[in-house]
Formats: structure tokens, sequence, C-alpha cells
């Protein structure tokens, strides 16, 4: 489904009886207002699902321990020296860039095929992950490398580009459809909106409990395989 898929189905469904839809379409000035929405309904669902999974290679140098873990520490950012320890360390390419799309990180394999604790003062091969987007490794040895798993974020829509995929297995569709519901409702303030808004809250969870209690999350994940030497980076 593109964005301008998604904005039609609400216009015919769960907004078209509201003023931001008019004629069967969402309203050319409200598109912004709603395109705002299905992305807060999309962070919603990333953040209780993990719907997509994706990787980062980080190069370690000996001496540093800290790597905030950022497109601007891409080896493609670099100019003279692209093995500098201080700046660049992380392994992407033109047509593999990493989009600072962590939401959290969820395993850390390094190159000798070993899966490194996270956050374990006991284990000296251990990565600490103090906030989403850093690590920090002790006992580096230069050249050593790490390709860390992490939930990913979903990419983020734009009202000028309405071809753009949203990004979500078909199972969730309703899902979505419902919290954006719930948002637009809620901003209506009135009672009956209110009580709208609390009915689309309500199918949201039920949809979400039920994708959870079933198993039937139909999730597009980017990194299958647990092993480092199986992800194809070495």
């Amino acid at each position: 489904m593109i964005l301008q898929e998604c904005l039609d189905k609400l216009a015919r469904g769960k907004l078209g009886n509201l003023a931001v839809c008019s004629g069967g379409k969402v309203r050319s000035d409200q598109i912004p207002k709603i395109v705002d929405a299905i992305n807060e309904a999309l962070d919603r669902i990333y953040s209780e699902l993990p719907i997509k999974e994706n990787s980062v290679i980080v190069e370690l140098y000996e001496g540093r321990v800290d790597y905030e873990i950022t497109s601007e520490h891409s080896f493609r950012k670099a100019t003279g020296d692209i093995h500098d320890p201080y700046e660049f360390y992380i392994r992407d390419t033109e047509y593999r860039p990493f989009e600072d799309d962590i939401l959290t990180i969820t395993e850390i394999w390094d190159d000798l095929e070993r899966k490194r604790p996270l956050n374990d003062p006991e284990n000296p091969l251990t990565v600490y992950t103090p906030e989403t987007n850093r690590i920090i490794v002790e006992h580096t040895i230069d050249n050593r490398i790490l390709n860390v798993v992490y939930r990913a974020k979903h990419k983020l829509l734009t009202p000028d580009l309405l071809t753009t995929k949203v990004d979500l297995p078909t199972n969730l569709y309703g899902a979505l459809f419902s919290y954006i519901a719930y948002l637009v409702h809620s901003d209506l303030n009135t009672e009956i909106a209110v009580q709208n808004a609390q009915k689309y809250l309500s199918e949201y969870q039920t949809i979400i409990n039920q994708i959870i209690q079933n198993g039937t999350l139909n999730s597009d994940k980017l990194v299958m395989d647990s092993k480092f030497y199986k992800r194809g980076w070495v």
C-alpha cells in the first residue's frame, strides 16, 4: 500500500464523514495533517510490535570505546583518511546506506561469529547500550567488526511524496486505520468525537492484542540469520 492508497481508504472509511474529506478524497489542504497522523500511528505500532529488523556494521578501533551509531559517522561521509577512528566507523555503502533508523538494539555479533552479551558487566565481551543509537565496547582490538542488529523505524512519510510505500504488514492495516481515526477524532474536541476516538482506540488495541496472542505477525524481517557470516558481510 502506498501513501495515496492509505489516504483514499481512510477517506472511504473511518474519516469519510469528517470535514477533512470531500468527494471521497482527503482534502488537499488536510493531507499534511492526515500524513502526520499516519506517521504517529506507525510510530505507535512499530513501538509495540517487531515490524522490521535491520543491521549496521560498526568497525572498532583500539583505544576507542564509545560509538554513536549515526550516519554522520558513515564511511560514505569520510573525506581523506577513511579509517579515522574518531569520525568514521560505520561501514555502509551508497547502495545500502545506514539511514538512522534504529528503534532499539536487539543483538550484536562480531566477525568471529560470537553473539555478544548486552549490558553484562560480568562478561568481558559485553557491549553496553546506554542509548538507542550508542554502544560502548571495552577491550577492543583494532579492526574488530560488529554487526549491530536492531528493530528499525518506519520510513517517514511526507505529503509531497504520495507514492511512498507505507511499510506495514497487511494484517496490521486495520490497526493503522483505527489509530489514525483515533488521533483525528481526538482533535475535534466534541463529545461525539471523543466517544468515537475511544471506540477507535479500543479497536486498535483489540487488533494488536489478537495479533500478539495468536502469533500472526507477518513481519518484514530484513535480517533473518543469526550468525555473522550468513549475513554476507565477510
